[in-house]
């Protein structure tokens, strides 16, 4: 027969916080000897199947492992920074692809536009899109440099500005017009 636990992330975890395939990996080496069936979370409650039913001294090891279980707790920090370098990967993807059919390869411009733009790629990779927007505002301060304006001009900074404010959600949007 199978047994289910339900255990509470916040009350019964060391930290308030649970790494699924963390725990997965503490519950295998354990001394447990029931089949682990399946591990999930939904909110703050973790669900632990068993294939078969757990001795109760099963069940005290158990709840003594969960109980020292600390998750990552920088797990939804890390989600909003993965999503933020996957939002402006895409971005510069589309950015690269444009300026490939206005022929910057062709031209022979790829590095000094890439190095003209250096700052707003690096934060960009790191996940930092506010200091993507206000490298982007304060390059154009300085100015568009001259040879390049096929590649790096006011529409295309202020489009890749735009959508990276509205994926921030800052308002208003930047108009340059």
């Amino acid at each position: 027969m199978a047994s289910l636990f339900t255990k509470s992330a916040a009350n019964d975890s060391a930290n308030g916080s649970v790494c699924l395939d963390k725990l997965e990996k503490e519950i295998l080496s354990s001394s447990i000897s029931a089949s682990l069936g399946h591990i999930s979370q939904r909110s703050d409650e973790v669900y632990i199947q068993f294939d078969s039913d757990l001795t109760t001294q099963e069940e005290t090891d158990l709840n003594t492992l969960f109980s020292a279980h600390a998750g990552n707790i920088y797990a939804p920090y890390e989600r909003i920074v993965e999503d933020a370098i996957y939002f402006f990967n895409g971005l510069m993807i589309h950015y690269a692809a444009e300026n490939i059919t206005k022929g910057i390869t062709f031209y022979d411009k790829t590095k000094e536009v890439a190095d003209f733009l250096k700052d707003v790629m690096r934060y960009g990779q790191s996940g930092s899109l506010y200091e993507v927007a206000k490298e982007i505002k304060d390059l154009r301060v300085l100015g568009w440099p001259t040879g390049l304006e096929s590649f790096v001009n006011d529409s295309d900074m202020q489009s890749m500005l735009n959508q990276v404010e509205t994926y921030l959600g800052v308002s208003p949007l930047t108009d340059w017009s």
